[in-house]
């Protein structure tokens, strides 16, 4: 249906019971001509039945391994970041299309037409999920990075820059859903402050709440929430899907749980 779109998911292969995309594949697969696991050469090794999904799927597998550097994990932010970092642009670096869908590999979602086509209307920006996407009373400058899409070089360039700064250790953030989100802005040659924030992120952020995408299976693991699954709206909970707009998430007087 979108031909000028690709689908990544990316992350860790090694847990056989997070691997929650494989079931969302029928309908991925009526979507996008192109899907690209992007994960880790040794989790591969071990989980051949993910290799033989791929194979019958006819999904592009790219890897890196995952014994990294291990001083880049120094910040205690960038374990988390790094890892996101590095299998998300192993995957957009494989991407032969226009705009690219970056997906969780442990998560899966329906209804992904509804984020497509809001993107589509303005595809200068960054459109996502409702997760983590969050009120300036937490977070400024904080969209959503577990689901979204964007322009492939924008996204490319964005995880370069974020890359580049993990490894002399600026520009690090709070959380990795910052950081990307303002070297998304820079890419754009824009400066973000606390002046020009709703400013900028109404110029290059939109989402789409999740509610509309449920079925899903949507993972968290914040420091703040700890490790939390959803897969109903009722575990989602009753706050996070009354966001509909930008204005309702950066003026809530409450955190998102």
């Amino acid at each position: 249906m979108y031909d000028d779109i690709s689908l990544v998911i990316q992350g860790p292969a090694s847990d056989k019971e997070k691997l929650d995309f494989v079931d969302a594949l029928p309908y991925y697969k009526t979507l996008f001509s192109e899907i690209i696991l992007s994960t880790y050469t040794e989790h591969l090794i071990s989980n051949w039945q993910l290799l033989k999904v791929c194979e019958e799927n006819d999904i592009k597998i790219v890897h890196k391994t995952v014994d990294i550097n291990k001083s880049l994990l120094d910040h205690p932010t960038s374990p988390c970041i790094y890892y996101q970092t590095y299998t998300s642009l192993n995957g957009f670096k494989f991407s032969s299309k226009k705009y690219t869908i970056k997906h969780r590999i442990d998560e899966r979602y329906s209804n992904l037409h509804l984020l497509i086509d809001k993107f589509l209307t303005s595809n200068e920006k960054w459109v996502s999920g409702g997760m983590l996407f969050a009120p300036k009373v937490w977070r400024s400058f904080c969209a959503g990075d577990h689901l979204f899409i964007a322009q492939t070089e924008k996204l490319i360039k964005t995880f370069e820059l974020t890359e580049e700064h993990l490894s002399n250790k600026s520009f690090l953030e709070e959380g990795p859903e910052i950081t990307y989100t303002k070297n998304f802005l820079r890419i754009n040659n824009e400066d973000p402050s606390d002046e020009n924030h709703d400013e900028l992120m109404r110029k290059y952020f939109d989402f789409v709440p999740d509610k509309y995408m449920f079925p899903f299976i949507i993972r968290s693991n914040t420091n703040e929430e700890g490790n939390k699954v959803w897969r109903t709206l009722e575990e989602y909970g009753s706050l996070r899907s009354q966001y509909e707009t930008l204005d309702d998430i950066f003026y809530s007087p409450y955190l998102p749980w």
